[in-house]
């Protein structure tokens, strides 16, 4: 568990949030608190990058929020975010739970927003 409050942060346990990993990095583990369908959760959550992603061989697509169905009735439902970003931060971090927590319309499976993934620079 990292408590990025020490690294000059505003996430850590007190905020509902526990990062399982340490940043910046191309991917995270996290945890945090919210409420789904009508009732309070706990995310099961990894965040990240397109570029992460289609360096492992999965096509990059566009932004997306997608739950895992399998989970989506437990009380610790898995959570997986893409961002298209470089490296996932502190202020990534912050944005995306903050995104996750206000939209009103998550559902189990795959939500693509945005247009498709940046080119890598080159």
């Amino acid at each position: 568990m990292t408590d990025q409050r020490a690294q000059g942060g505003w996430i850590g346990p007190e905020d509902g949030v526990e990062i399982l990993g340490a940043l910046p990095a191309q991917r995270v583990r996290l945890r945090f608190s919210g409420i789904w369908a009508g009732r309070e959760v706990v995310w099961d959550a990894v965040f990240v990058t397109l570029r992460a992603l289609a360096a492992a061989g999965e096509p990059a697509g566009r932004r997306f929020i997608e739950i895992d169905p399998g989970r989506a009735e437990a009380g610790t439902p898995r959570l997986r975010v893409g961002l298209d970003l470089p490296v996932i931060d502190l202020p990534a971090v912050r944005k995306a739970v903050i995104m996750v927590r206000n939209y009103r319309r998550l559902r189990p499976g795959r939500m693509e927003f945005g247009p498709p993934a940046r080119p890598e620079p080159g």
